[in-house]
């Protein structure tokens, strides 16, 4: 039963492909955990060469269709933050394994990190590294068993490029991601938002460890696909270009609505906000903006239909921010309870 249930857990890409076509992606990434690429698939607990087993991976993704939805590869590295405790950063596009078994379970309490964030970060030569999850909650034996911690302060690298606080559902963990975010951005840190859902290879459902060799969980916070992430190319979309965009400082995390701000020349912003029948008509639109030396943001809420039942699935604002912003970012909320949360735009 057990190798079944191992065996269960290893998709074909091509079928990972198919899924991203089917919900309307672009691209979609194909990423497993550092420690998993040193163990067998058939045999969790025999080793192997984890490069090879990287190869063997790239190759699938190399022979998908290329006309579908891109498949993005990478590495969920587990490292050590400041404390020495295990955290896992999303390397994308590199081709060379990144050692890192410090929370794979197989070794039991032999449990520290093989490598820092920064060493990791540097083994990454320059390509996208996000935090993963950073604020996620866990129990006491998975701290034990696995060593396992959350970001802090002292653990945002120059070198990452942003923060991937929504992982799947919008509970404790999403509330404290953001929140750790956004204190950051208050402070100057220019970090972008991340949203993705952690699925590493499940669908409709994810089955997770409870408490560690006793039980299980199953739930549907990690839908593959429901949380996404938009970065603009202008030209062919390739994996060249799009790992280049992931660099250049925008970003759109949600859930299926659209929503953009534009800097125009006239110093004015333009919002745009687009969403539709499946995800429901704009309830709300929220403008954050922080001033300089504040300590907080200032919130300011859009009712895109004032005065009437009849909700919009497009608006279109123009804003003037005030004369000492530092930034401006927006949110954007539905009647489907779908969400959008853009990256600040910089006015500084």
């Amino acid at each position: 039963l057990l190798r079944a249930a191992q065996a269960l857990q290893v998709q074909d890409p091509a079928m990972l492909q198919r899924a991203a076509e089917a919900i309307g992606l672009d691209w979609f990434a194909c990423t497993d955990h550092s420690y998993d690429f040193s163990y067998q698939s058939d045999d969790y607990r025999q080793l192997c060469d984890p490069q090879a087993k990287r190869d063997a991976l790239l190759q699938q993704l190399s022979s998908l269709d290329p006309g579908g939805p891109l498949p993005v590869y990478g590495e969920e590295v587990s490292c050590g933050n400041v404390f020495g405790e295990n955290v896992h950063l999303l390397v994308l596009g590199n081709r060379e394994h990144i050692e890192g078994n410090g929370d794979g379970g197989r070794r039991w309490f032999n449990n520290r990190p093989e490598l820092t964030i920064p060493e990791v970060i540097e083994r990454a030569q320059g390509l996208p590294c996000w935090a993963a999850h950073p604020k996620t909650k866990m129990g006491l034996l998975e701290k034990i068993i696995f060593r396992r911690g959350q970001w802090h302060p002292e653990d945002l690298h120059p070198g990452l490029t942003g923060l991937q606080f929504w992982n799947g559902n919008t509970g404790i963990d999403f509330l404290m991601g953001r929140a750790f975010w956004v204190k950051r951005l208050i402070q100057g840190e220019k970090w972008l938002p991340g949203g993705g859902t952690d699925a590493h290879g499940d669908l409709n459902r994810s089955t997770g460890v409870k408490t560690p060799l006793i039980s299980l969980w199953a739930n549907r916070d990690h839908r593959f696909g429901s949380v996404r992430s938009w970065f603009p190319i202008d030209g062919k979309m390739d994996l060249e270009a799009l790992l280049e965009s992931m660099k250049q400082g925008q970003a759109l995390v949600g859930t299926g609505p659209w929503l953009t701000l534009q800097l125009e020349n006239s110093g004015a912003i333009r919002l745009i906000a687009q969403s539709n029948e499946d995800f429901g008509a704009i309830r709300r639109i929220v403008i954050f903006t922080t001033l300089k030396g504040a300590i907080a943001e200032m919130a300011q809420s859009i009712d895109p239909s004032p005065g009437t039942e009849d909700l919009s699935h497009f608006v279109e604002l123009r804003i003037e921010p005030k004369e000492n912003a530092r930034y401006l970012r927006a949110e954007l909320h539905t009647t489907q309870e779908e969400r959008a949360i853009t990256s600040p735009l910089w006015l500084e």
